[in-house]
């Protein structure tokens, strides 16, 4: 009440003090309540319950307006969430099937992996064999050349002896 006795003072004073002042109202539109009330310089409306019932029905309704603004946004970002996974589980799949599918030709069936290799190691073979015999020429000519004269003789500190029938071996140092 404090309020109520700081404007009570004020208008006393004004009054005291001789001051005329024009007295105006301002009018204000209640949308909630869809009329027109008349409040005076101190924004009371004509001094029922009315008006508070008003407030009270706006704060409600404003509200009702949050709430349904909130369980909006929870579902857009529910179905933002489920449109991302569904996206995410086609992408992992296109990527599993791609996998697959790389996997079956670079292993395939092991029947036909098997006669592939064979085909490949059959066609080596083959031009090792004609490279082999495109030198061999070479080779043998190479060979005739180097001197084959050497002998075989045991290292100098190696004395191999024989005695009747059994065979020593012995080692001069």
């Amino acid at each position: 009440m404090v309020n109520g006795e700081e404007d009570r003072r004020r208008r006393d004073r004004r009054k005291n003090d001789g001051e005329k002042k024009l007295r105006w109202s301002a009018v204000e539109f209640w949308e909630s309540a869809g009329t027109i009330r008349e409040t005076d310089e101190y924004g009371v409306v004509g001094g029922n319950q009315n008006g508070i019932q008003q407030l009270l029905g706006a704060e409600q309704e404003a509200q009702h307006i949050v709430n349904a603004a909130r369980s909006a946004k929870q579902a857009r970002l529910k179905q933002a969430k489920d449109e991302a996974e569904k996206e995410i589980a086609e992408f992992r799949a296109f990527m599993e099937a791609e996998f697959q599918r790389k996997l079956e030709q670079t292993s395939g069936d092991s029947g036909a992996n098997v006669k592939r290799l064979d085909q490949e190691t059959f066609a080596k073979i083959q031009h090792l064999k004609a490279e082999s015999e495109s030198i061999s020429n070479d080779v043998v000519q190479m060979l005739l050349r180097q001197d084959l004269s050497e002998t075989a003789s045991a290292p100098p500190k190696v004395c191999v002896t024989l005695s009747s029938l059994d065979l020593t071996y012995g080692i001069s140092l």
